[in-house]
């Protein structure tokens, strides 16, 4: 297996009521606003450097882990290789990615920057 770099990225929560859960987190744990977009906002705690990304919707099925790859086909070949699987593979906007499963059925989301 060939190392390519590969982020831990932020930790990804879908909303039902966006706007709320943007707020709740906001307020609940001091974070401060990194980029918002109707699709998504993304949080970071100023401290720690840690990020928070709320989606607007069911982009992710649960709390997940987003890692950022920089060879997305090679990532998930190696996610299969040790046991994990590719659940639903997507486009959006700048990125592209893959929703995905670790070997014990828990959701990743591994995803690269596409070049414009």
């Amino acid at each position: 297996m060939k190392k390519m770099p590969r982020t831990l990225e932020d930790t990804m929560i879908p909303a039902r009521n966006y706007r709320k859960m943007v707020g709740f987190y906001r307020r609940f744990l001091g974070l401060e606003l990194k980029q918002g977009t109707p699709h998504f906002t993304l949080l970071k705690d100023a401290k720690s450097r840690q990020e928070l990304c709320i989606t607007n919707g069911r982009s992710v099925g649960r709390t997940s882990p987003g890692i950022r790859v920089t060879d997305l086909e090679a990532a998930l070949k190696d996610l299969r290789k040790l046991g994990g699987k590719v659940s639903r593979r997507w486009d959006f906007g700048a990125m592209r990615g893959a929703n995905a499963k670790d070997p014990e059925g828990n959701e990743i989301l591994v995803w690269q920057d596409v070049k414009a």
